[in-house]
Protein backbone atom coordinates (compact mmCIF):
# COMPACT_ATOMS: atom_id res chain seq x y z
CA UNK A 1 0.00 0.00 0.00
CA UNK A 2 1.51 3.62 -1.07
CA UNK A 3 1.80 6.20 1.66
CA UNK A 4 -0.77 8.48 -0.12
CA UNK A 5 -3.20 5.48 0.39
CA UNK A 6 -2.11 4.44 3.81
CA UNK A 7 -3.10 8.18 4.82
CA UNK A 8 -6.44 7.94 3.09
CA UNK A 9 -7.09 5.02 5.35
CA UNK A 10 -6.26 6.10 8.55
CA UNK A 11 -7.96 9.30 7.50
CA UNK A 12 -11.07 7.29 6.72
CA UNK A 13 -10.45 5.33 10.05
CA UNK A 14 -10.26 8.55 11.80
CA UNK A 15 -14.15 9.84 10.29
CA UNK A 16 -15.90 6.49 10.78
CA UNK A 17 -15.07 6.63 14.23
CA UNK A 18 -16.07 10.16 14.84
CA UNK A 19 -19.41 9.01 13.32
CA UNK A 20 -19.41 6.16 15.33
CA UNK A 21 -19.01 8.22 18.50
CA UNK A 22 -21.59 10.89 17.41
CA UNK A 23 -23.87 8.13 16.51
CA UNK A 24 -23.71 6.63 19.76
CA UNK A 25 -23.80 9.56 21.61
CA UNK A 26 -26.69 10.66 19.70
CA UNK A 27 -28.57 7.55 20.45
CA UNK A 28 -27.61 7.70 24.50
CA UNK A 29 -28.50 11.37 24.83
CA UNK A 30 -32.40 10.66 23.06
CA UNK A 31 -32.81 8.02 25.81
CA UNK A 32 -32.15 10.12 29.15
CA UNK A 33 -32.89 13.20 27.50
CA UNK A 34 -36.44 12.13 25.45
CA UNK A 35 -38.11 15.67 25.74
CA UNK A 36 -36.67 18.27 23.19
CA UNK A 37 -34.25 21.14 24.11
CA UNK A 38 -35.13 24.33 22.13
CA UNK A 39 -33.56 26.57 19.17
CA UNK A 40 -31.20 28.26 20.14
CA UNK A 41 -32.68 31.11 18.42
CA UNK A 42 -35.42 31.51 21.27
CA UNK A 43 -33.98 33.56 24.03
CA UNK A 44 -34.82 31.54 27.10
CA UNK A 45 -31.37 31.16 29.23
CA UNK A 46 -31.28 28.17 31.38
CA UNK A 47 -30.85 28.32 34.99
CA UNK A 48 -30.44 32.09 35.67
CA UNK A 49 -30.69 33.96 38.57
CA UNK A 50 -31.37 37.68 39.03
CA UNK A 51 -32.15 39.85 42.16
CA UNK A 52 -33.67 42.80 41.66
CA UNK A 53 -33.47 45.96 44.33
CA UNK A 54 -36.12 47.43 43.30
CA UNK A 55 -37.93 50.62 43.97
CA UNK A 56 -41.36 49.83 42.30
CA UNK A 57 -44.68 50.48 44.70
CA UNK A 58 -46.24 48.05 45.84
CA UNK A 59 -43.06 45.04 44.95
CA UNK A 60 -41.31 44.07 47.77
CA UNK A 61 -37.87 44.57 47.70
CA UNK A 62 -35.50 42.55 47.10
CA UNK A 63 -37.21 40.27 44.51
CA UNK A 64 -35.78 36.84 43.15
CA UNK A 65 -36.46 35.89 39.57
CA UNK A 66 -34.96 32.49 38.46
CA UNK A 67 -35.28 30.03 35.79
CA UNK A 68 -35.24 26.34 35.28
CA UNK A 69 -33.56 24.20 32.14
CA UNK A 70 -35.64 25.39 29.64
CA UNK A 71 -35.37 28.88 30.47
CA UNK A 72 -38.63 29.12 31.65
CA UNK A 73 -39.99 30.41 35.21
CA UNK A 74 -40.44 27.93 37.47
CA UNK A 75 -39.40 24.36 38.36
CA UNK A 76 -38.01 22.00 36.07
CA UNK A 77 -40.45 20.01 34.03
CA UNK A 78 -41.46 16.74 35.59
CA UNK A 79 -39.58 13.50 34.60
CA UNK A 80 -42.60 11.80 33.81
CA UNK A 81 -43.63 14.68 31.59
CA UNK A 82 -46.49 13.18 29.38
CA UNK A 83 -47.98 11.46 32.31
CA UNK A 84 -48.12 14.49 34.60
CA UNK A 85 -50.57 17.72 34.64
CA UNK A 86 -48.74 20.26 32.84
CA UNK A 87 -49.00 23.99 31.71
CA UNK A 88 -47.31 26.36 30.39
CA UNK A 89 -47.98 30.46 30.19
CA UNK A 90 -47.48 32.17 27.18
CA UNK A 91 -47.31 36.13 27.00
CA UNK A 92 -45.34 39.45 28.01
CA UNK A 93 -44.75 41.29 30.58
CA UNK A 94 -47.62 40.70 32.46
CA UNK A 95 -46.71 36.81 32.27
CA UNK A 96 -43.07 36.95 32.92
CA UNK A 97 -43.82 39.19 35.96
CA UNK A 98 -39.87 40.27 35.26
CA UNK A 99 -39.78 42.16 38.96
CA UNK A 100 -42.21 40.11 41.06
CA UNK A 101 -39.94 37.60 43.01
CA UNK A 102 -40.75 33.91 41.88
CA UNK A 103 -43.28 33.29 44.37
CA UNK A 104 -44.96 36.08 43.68
CA UNK A 105 -45.53 35.62 40.09
CA UNK A 106 -49.47 34.94 39.23
CA UNK A 107 -48.29 31.67 36.96
CA UNK A 108 -47.00 30.34 40.35
CA UNK A 109 -49.49 31.43 42.85
CA UNK A 110 -51.70 29.31 40.10
CA UNK A 111 -49.73 26.58 40.28
CA UNK A 112 -50.17 26.58 44.10
CA UNK A 113 -53.13 27.15 44.08
CA UNK A 114 -54.24 24.45 41.53
CA UNK A 115 -52.11 21.50 43.71
CA UNK A 116 -54.12 23.06 46.86
CA UNK A 117 -57.47 22.63 45.32
CA UNK A 118 -57.04 19.05 43.12
CA UNK A 119 -54.66 17.52 45.70
CA UNK A 120 -52.23 16.73 43.03
CA UNK A 121 -49.32 18.10 41.70
CA UNK A 122 -49.88 20.32 38.96
CA UNK A 123 -46.47 21.89 37.26
CA UNK A 124 -46.55 25.85 35.53
CA UNK A 125 -43.94 26.60 33.35
CA UNK A 126 -43.98 30.69 32.74
CA UNK A 127 -42.88 31.23 29.23
CA UNK A 128 -43.98 34.82 29.34
CA UNK A 129 -41.34 37.17 28.04
CA UNK A 130 -41.17 41.24 28.11
CA UNK A 131 -42.27 42.96 25.15
CA UNK A 132 -43.43 39.66 23.15
CA UNK A 133 -45.74 40.31 20.71
CA UNK A 134 -48.26 37.65 18.47
CA UNK A 135 -44.89 36.98 16.39
CA UNK A 136 -42.89 35.64 19.33
CA UNK A 137 -45.80 33.95 20.60
CA UNK A 138 -46.40 32.39 17.12
CA UNK A 139 -42.90 31.34 17.28
CA UNK A 140 -43.02 29.84 20.97
CA UNK A 141 -45.78 27.71 19.81
CA UNK A 142 -43.93 26.34 16.90
CA UNK A 143 -40.79 25.96 18.25
CA UNK A 144 -41.64 24.74 21.77
CA UNK A 145 -45.46 23.57 22.19
CA UNK A 146 -46.02 21.83 19.17
CA UNK A 147 -42.40 19.70 20.44
CA UNK A 148 -42.86 18.79 24.11
CA UNK A 149 -47.41 19.24 24.18
CA UNK A 150 -48.23 20.03 27.53
CA UNK A 151 -51.34 19.63 28.96
CA UNK A 152 -52.69 22.77 29.05
CA UNK A 153 -51.55 26.50 27.37
CA UNK A 154 -52.80 29.49 29.05
CA UNK A 155 -52.02 32.89 27.14
CA UNK A 156 -52.46 35.98 28.25
CA UNK A 157 -51.78 38.53 24.96
CA UNK A 158 -52.56 41.13 22.97
CA UNK A 159 -51.70 44.76 24.61
CA UNK A 160 -48.09 44.51 23.12
CA UNK A 161 -49.56 44.17 19.99
CA UNK A 162 -51.77 47.22 20.54
CA UNK A 163 -48.99 49.13 21.32
CA UNK A 164 -46.81 47.99 18.78
CA UNK A 165 -49.48 48.99 16.18
CA UNK A 166 -50.25 52.67 17.39
CA UNK A 167 -45.64 53.05 16.86
CA UNK A 168 -43.40 52.57 14.77
CA UNK A 169 -42.46 48.65 14.81
CA UNK A 170 -38.99 48.85 14.17
CA UNK A 171 -38.48 51.10 17.32
CA UNK A 172 -39.43 47.64 18.74
CA UNK A 173 -36.41 45.30 18.76
CA UNK A 174 -38.19 42.22 20.67
CA UNK A 175 -40.43 42.11 17.65
CA UNK A 176 -37.71 42.77 15.20
CA UNK A 177 -35.14 39.98 16.46
CA UNK A 178 -38.11 37.23 16.46
CA UNK A 179 -38.65 38.20 12.86
CA UNK A 180 -35.18 37.28 12.33
CA UNK A 181 -35.67 34.21 14.05
CA UNK A 182 -38.49 33.08 12.55
CA UNK A 183 -37.07 33.47 9.54
CA UNK A 184 -33.66 31.62 9.95
CA UNK A 185 -32.60 28.55 8.11
CA UNK A 186 -29.44 26.48 6.71
CA UNK A 187 -27.50 23.96 7.66
CA UNK A 188 -27.31 24.66 11.31
CA UNK A 189 -30.75 25.53 12.30
CA UNK A 190 -31.35 21.71 10.19
CA UNK A 191 -28.65 20.39 12.58
CA UNK A 192 -29.61 21.83 15.77
CA UNK A 193 -33.38 21.19 15.60
CA UNK A 194 -32.68 17.49 14.75
CA UNK A 195 -29.33 16.72 17.08
CA UNK A 196 -29.49 16.38 20.77
CA UNK A 197 -25.85 16.23 21.00
CA UNK A 198 -25.57 20.32 19.70
CA UNK A 199 -28.67 20.88 21.59
CA UNK A 200 -27.01 19.65 24.78
CA UNK A 201 -23.96 21.10 23.97
CA UNK A 202 -25.22 24.45 23.47
CA UNK A 203 -27.17 24.22 26.95
CA UNK A 204 -23.90 23.60 28.36
CA UNK A 205 -22.27 26.70 27.12
CA UNK A 206 -25.13 28.68 28.54
CA UNK A 207 -24.80 27.64 31.83
CA UNK A 208 -20.61 27.58 32.25
CA UNK A 209 -19.48 29.50 29.23
CA UNK A 210 -21.87 32.00 29.60
CA UNK A 211 -21.70 32.38 32.91
CA UNK A 212 -25.88 32.18 34.03
CA UNK A 213 -25.08 33.04 37.77
CA UNK A 214 -26.95 35.05 40.12
CA UNK A 215 -26.58 38.82 38.84
CA UNK A 216 -28.01 42.20 40.68
CA UNK A 217 -29.65 44.97 39.52
CA UNK A 218 -30.99 48.15 40.90
CA UNK A 219 -34.61 48.88 39.19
Amino acid sequence: MSRKNKLLFKVVIVIFFIVLFLFSSEVIIRIFFPLPIFSPYLDYPPYRKVKFDTNLTGVQSPTIFTTNKWGFRGTDPPKDWYNSQTIITIGGSTTQCLFLDDSKAWPHVLETELTKMINSAIWVGNAGMDGQSSIGHLFLMKEVILKIKPKTVIILVGINDLTYSLVDLNTFKCDEIFLKRAEKKGIFYFLFSNLKILQILNLWKEIYLNRNVSISKDV
